[in-house]
Formats: C-alpha cells, structure tokens, sequence
C-alpha cells in the first residue's frame, strides 16, 4: 500500500496547495486536514478522488476536517477496495419513479392556481447534463420548478424535509434526494454525479435555505 500511501498525500498536497507534504522529511502527521485549508467540499472531492483512484472507499464518518493526516493515511491503508455502495453509481432506484404520474395528476391544478407564466424555459438544453440552480423563496420553490421546467428535475433535497417514512417515500419517488447540509455528505455528492453522469437535469438550491 505504499503506493496508495503516496497517492493519497498527493492528493492532500493538490487540495491544499502545499507540496512540503510529498517532501522526503514525510508530513506531520498530526496535522488536520481544516488546518492544511481543506473544507467540506475539498473533503468530498478528496474522498472520491480516493475511491475513482485507488479504489478505497472512505465513508463520510470516516473523514472530515478534523480528520489528521496520520488518520487519513491509515485508512487509506484499512479501508477493503471495492466498488461504491448505494447501486446504480449511487442513485437510488425509487428517486423520480412516480414524477411524471404526479404531474400529470396535479400539474395541472398547480399551473392554474398560480397562474403560472414560464420565462426562458427554452434555454434549459433539450437533452444532456443540466443543472438548475435557484433561489430558495418559498416550500413551493421545488413543485413549481418541476412543473415550470420542459425537461424531469432530480432534486438535492435538506435532510429536515424526510420526516417519516411516508413523507421519505413520497419525495423520493417525486425526484428528491437528501442532503446533509451540517458537514460534508459525500453520498448526495455521490448521487449528484450520477444524475449529471446519466446526462439528467440536477435541481438545487446554492444558498442552502431560503
């Protein structure tokens, strides 16, 4: 694993601009990764850097900014090469299934009740990879945005909005996915690559609320 040892500081040493980490002096190993300028994003960038790489796969859990440089390299060491989990690249099968059902059942009462006028829609390309990014103004952001938009929407969804195993199942199977927006989820990275991958439309919210 010596190579994958080498690999994995290389890949710290790129995020975090600091080449000292590949020197033959070896790095500190009691060094964060939040203290070498590695955020969340970098975090999730690294974690899947490792797995397309050198075919370990580090979980969320597993890896963070408080994460040590001595921590990191062991389990990269640890970690059992395999594919990654969840199936599919990572989305799950009942994301989207029942879209287009629900719009044609209740597309329709929503157009109508807000009288709804759709500006630009021709600018959204009609095949390939997409995203849709908006702000965040009100719960109805997202119903709307699927029904306003020619093409079907899977949606990075906050955590709060699964309450419940019926409301889970339901806005799953209407095109969400969770995010966990306190730290780095690396499976909704996972499944936001996946959706783009498959040359779909990815709908989220940059702001992160409204």
């Amino acid at each position: 694993m010596e190579g994958a040892r080498r690999r994995a500081l290389e890949l710290v040493a790129e995020l975090a601009g600091d080449e000292t980490l590949t020197g033959t002096e070896g790095p500190d190993a009691s060094r964060r990764l939040a203290d070498l300028g590695i955020d969340s994003l970098a975090a999730a960038e690294l974690a899947l850097a490792l797995e397309e790489e050198l075919g370990v796969a580090v979980e969320a859990p597993a890896l963070d900014g408080g994460t040590t440089l001595g921590e990191l390299l062991r389990l990269t060491a640890e970690a059992e090469p395999g594919p990654s989990p969840g199936g599919r690249g990572g989305l799950p099968r009942a994301v989207g299934r029942l879209q287009g059902f629900a719009d044609l059942l209740g597309g329709w009462a929503l157009r109508w009740w807000l009288d709804l006028r759709v500006e630009g829609a021709e600018h959204v390309p009609a095949r390939g990879a997409a995203i849709v990014a908006m702000n965040h103004e009100s719960a109805l952001d997202i119903p709307v945005a699927a029904v306003a938009c020619p093409r079907r929407i899977t949606f990075m969804a906050k955590r709060e909005l699964f309450r419940g195993p019926f409301t889970s199942w339901a806005l799953e199977r209407l095109g969400g996915f969770r995010v966990e927006r306190e730290r780095y989820d690396l499976r909704a990275v996972r499944i936001a690559l996946e959706v783009l991958r498959r040359g779909e439309v990815l709908g989220m919210y940059p702001g992160g609320t409204r």
